[in-house]
């Protein structure tokens, strides 16, 4: 059996650390990354399965400061392919009203506000790989 492979974005690497920890607990592989050409280049190589995706970040000091936020990278990531149908999960600790419609727009099925819920972030997780049983 296939393990599903999970990238998480978000540059505190608390948050990255305790999704690591339950979601390889629950039997996903994880793939971590901390800004956004790095969520870009990470999804290019592991071709990840669902993508959880934090919105506010940095700017890529590697990159000479591009200046990303987890749309754009979630935008990106499908403009290249790198993620085919992979769903997508919005994590923020701004109101999540105030992300909600663009966060649909840019092809999330659901945003999540810091700190997570991890039993409601877990179930939609199990959920949506059960319904998308295509994804690779």
């Amino acid at each position: 059996m296939n393990k599903k492979k999970i990238l998480i974005a978000d540059d505190s690497l608390i948050v990255l650390k305790a999704l690591e920890l339950k979601l390889k607990a629950a039997g996903y592989e994880t793939t971590s990354a901390t800004d956004g050409s790095d969520a870009l280049e990470k999804a290019a190589k592991v071709h990840p399965d669902l993508v959880i995706m934090d919105i506010n970040f940095p700017p890529d000091i590697s990159q000479g400061g591009v200046v990303w936020d987890g749309f754009r990278i979630i935008e990106w990531m499908r403009h290249t392919g790198s993620t085919g149908t992979a769903p997508s999960i919005i994590i923020t600790s701004d109101e999540i009203e105030k992300h909600r419609s663009r966060a649909l727009a840019a092809g999330a099925v659901a945003v999540f506000q810091k700190p997570i819920s991890l039993p409601a972030l877990m179930e939609t997780i199990k959920e949506c790989l059960q319904e998308c049983p295509q994804l690779r």
